[in-house]
């Protein structure tokens, strides 16, 4: 499970103030280093200088992190990146960090005449901000591991007092230690979902586009919410779909993908459900 934890979870899935706290944590870390270990010369500075570098040199660390932060997650906002690909956007994000560091900290120095403008100091600071480094990344996984402890720990699916027919029978109330994510939606108006990690997609429709929720459940535990509803299958093991909201069905050979209405999107169907969904489509009014 830690394992499958550890791929699944994103500094993105964390709510902004828990990000800035952490960030801060980060930063007192790193001032404190800078303070014992004396890198970037520091060894030959008096005290005074040395507190002066630890404070601004956690300054300059918290508020690099925060817009870099800020800047990759309204990045990966914009280009709907899918939770498989967060990993590359944190590693961007760790490369942005190191040279917003690197180089907020050899200009301060410069600037206050404490150090020449040199390129191999700069390179230098790239280095021990290199070295450096792991020690944020490393408290940002501990603690997004806790966190995705605790909501597996405390979370729980239950449906709500809503009047259980056809037209207003909801799918799933996820709730957890976040008290965010909580959603109900109409039959009629849902189209599939796909697994994607610890989370399940959830596409439907809402006035008159097709949209996107993300519940933290597995397809599992979501489908089971579907008993009553038989023309809700699992079409493959990773999607789970309306087959009252499919348009037509394409064969190739072995291989099957369901087309929605109204919709350029296309699931595909497993071998296994092929037959299956085939005779509940035929046999569908």
């Amino acid at each position: 499970m830690l394992k499958q934890i550890l791929l699944n979870t994103s500094v993105f899935d964390m709510p902004s103030q828990n990000v800035k706290q952490v960030y801060l944590v980060n930063s007192v870390i790193i001032a404190f280093i800078l303070f014992v270990l004396r890198p970037f010369r520091l060894h030959e500075s008096s005290l005074t200088d040395l507190v002066s570098v630890a404070v601004s040199s956690g300054i300059i660390t918290y508020f690099s992190c925060i817009v870099c932060f800020a800047a990759v997650n309204r990045w990966v906002s914009r280009q709907g990146l899918r939770r498989r690909y967060f990993v590359y956007a944190e590693v961007v994000l760790s490369f942005a960090i190191i040279i917003c560091i690197s180089c907020g900290i050899f200009m301060l120095r410069s600037y206050l005449n404490k150090i020449p403008m040199r390129f191999d100091i700069l390179v230098s600071f790239f280095y021990y901000t290199l070295i450096i480094t792991p020690i944020p990344v490393v408290v940002m996984r501990v603690v997004l591991v806790v966190r995705e402890l605790l909501l597996i720990a405390t979370a729980k699916t239950s449906d709500t007092d809503v009047p259980q027919d056809e037209q207003s029978a909801p799918i799933v109330t996820l709730s957890n230690i976040t008290g965010h994510e909580s959603y109900t939606i109409q039959i009629n108006t849902f189209a599939y979902a796909n697994a994607d990690g610890n989370y399940v997609e959830v596409h439907h429709w809402q006035d008159g586009k097709l949209e996107m929720y993300l519940l933290r459940c597995t397809l599992k535990q979501f489908a089971a919410h579907f008993t009553h509803h038989p023309h809700c299958v699992l079409c493959h093991r990773s999607y789970f779909v309306n087959l009252a909201n499919v348009s037509q069905i394409a064969r190739n050979k072995n291989t099957a993908r369901l087309h929605i209405e109204n919709t350029a999107d296309s699931i595909p169907v497993s071998r296994n459900q092929l037959k299956l969904v085939n005779e509940m489509l035929t046999t569908s009014p």
